[in-house]
């Protein structure tokens, strides 16, 4: 008969014992830090109920939140928050949108100025992303509309700014001071939403919210591909919109060499986006046709054209007068590409009036009747960076057609219009006696006390991303959101993925 034996029968090992006692311990372990969660979370949520607490602030979107405890936000990284916190941060624009556009000195041209303004830039993005990801306000905010905390909060106290400023204006003339205050904080909020915008597209992502401003500041998002390139002829200005294709072919051609890959040094291809923006806005946008005609060099160009004093007889006459010109040093200008209608120019103003862009690159199309024809262009990044994943992306300005020396002008004779020769002798005498301006990227302080102001589309666009609050679904937010704080250091524990 076989021997039968019960559980009972023999006396548990000491062995087992342990591992029985081992295995109570954990489960009351784990049992009472539930308890701390509850109880914890239970305080948290008395907190975010009450206002005046940074809690409350956070929780409600609202506010200060620099006043939230940087400790706590830091504490995301523990507990195996990094790696969730990490692909949320890849969303495509959630930490990038975040950075500040305008990074202070960037472009002072002092030693270390870039790397040091990127690294602080850089900084402010990561903690206003980490501001973001524990607010319920700001996450519905981004997940829905791809507003971002950084931009929200530059643009609703930029907007807030330039309201208080004006305000004055109707009561006093405003300081010279004041009122380059109130221009600079323009450009801040148009260079925040444009580079948001634009750095999202590169990176695909989704951003409705910003759908206003684009239609209110760009004619097309696209490609940079030959037909779309040969298309922005159609928002051109009156002189260049005849221009023939073998000229824009010519002009995509050189556009896309002058912008190359920090890298690989590639140019820019058919898979690069294109932004063609609208030439003429408010100040803030920047007016890019007029910081090339006031460089130093779109001067050069046009007293090399008045010192003619009349239309050039041929190509070659026109190309050996500029490459004389521009044989001296200290002219910041060369010629790129001669054609059988015309000269190539290329220059860099010193100047950038607009933020979105910041430095520009001029390529100037000269005829032998002195009819030019202006392409502005900036390939867009991040602190001089494409994100890794993120398509390249160039702006594009229409060419700018000038007809300097119409025949309202001067005389008209048989050889051409004839420029009067005050002019004439003026312009040579300046090509005489031409050296290189010192370097400044300030220019003169302002001494204008009027106001520039936003387009209706653009304020109305603007003002729409500082008032937007999405619908906030806490439940699903506090699902998402585990936060057991640990001991007097308040620590957060970021929960799962957005």
């Amino acid at each position: 008969m076989a021997n039968t034996f019960t559980a009972n029968q023999y006396p548990p090992s000491q062995s087992a014992v342990s591992l029985l006692e081992r295995m109570r311990l954990a489960e009351e372990q784990k049992r009472l830090a539930e308890e701390e969660r509850q109880i914890a979370a239970h305080k948290l949520d008395e907190a975010r109920m009450t206002p005046g607490t940074p809690e409350y602030e956070v929780y409600r979107g609202g506010g200060d939140m620099s006043s939230y405890p940087i400790a706590e936000l830091a504490s995301m990284f523990i507990g195996g928050g990094a790696p969730r916190l990490a692909r949320a941060a890849y969303q495509p624009g959630k930490v990038v949108t975040n950075i500040p556009q305008n990074l202070k000195g960037h472009y002072s041209g002092a030693p270390g100025a870039k790397p040091a303004s990127a690294a602080i830039g850089f900084g402010k993005g990561v903690i206003n992303s980490l501001r973001q990801y524990i607010s319920p306000q700001a996450s519905s905010n981004f997940n829905v509309a791809g507003l971002s905390y950084g931009t929200q909060k530059i643009v609703s106290n930029g907007l807030q700014k330039m309201d208080e400023i004006a305000s004055i204006s109707k009561r006093r003339k405003l300081t010279p001071e004041e009122a380059a205050d109130y221009t600079t904080t323009g450009k801040e909020v148009h260079g925040q939403l444009g580079y948001h915008y634009l750095i999202g597209k590169q990176g695909g992502a989704k951003i409705p919210i910003l759908e206003q401003w684009k239609d209110a500041n760009y004619h097309t998002i696209g490609k940079f591909t030959r037909e779309e390139f040969k298309d922005t002829r159609n928002h051109a200005t009156e002189v260049s919109r005849d221009l023939s294709d073998k000229s824009m072919n010519e002009a995509y051609d050189l556009i896309s060499g002058t912008w190359k890959s920090a890298i690989r040094k590639s140019p820019l291809g058919e898979n690069t986006l294109m932004a063609v923006k609208k030439s003429r806005g408010p100040r803030f946008a920047g007016v890019h046709d007029n910081d090339a005609f006031t460089s130093s060099s779109g001067k050069i160009m046009k007293d090399v054209l008045t010192a003619n004093g009349r239309d050039f007889d041929s190509v070659d006459d026109l190309a050996r007068v500029f490459e004389a010109v521009t044989r001296n040093p200290d002219v910041k200008m060369s010629v790129v590409r001669k054609s059988d209608d015309g000269i190539w120019v290329q220059f860099s103003p010193e100047r950038g009036s607009g933020f979105v862009e910041g430095g520009t690159n001029a390529l100037v199309k000269i005829q032998p009747d002195r009819k030019i024809h202006l392409f502005t262009t900036d390939e867009h990044d991040m602190v001089g960076m494409i994100p890794p994943g993120y398509d390249r992306m160039v702006t594009v300005l229409p060419a700018w057609g000038v007809d300097f020396f119409r025949a309202t002008r001067g005389a008209k004779t048989a050889r051409g219009i004839r420029t009067p020769a005050i002019e004439v002798k003026r312009a040579k005498q300046r090509l005489e006696e031409y050296k290189e301006p010192k370097s400044s990227t300030k220019g003169s302080p302002s001494t204008k006390t009027t106001l520039p102001v936003f387009t209706k589309d653009q304020r109305a666009a603007a003002q729409k991303v500082a008032d937007f609050a999405a619908p906030v679904n806490y439940p699903r937010f506090i699902r998402r959101r585990g936060v057991p704080v640990a001991g007097a250091g308040g620590l957060l524990y970021a929960g799962t993925r957005e």
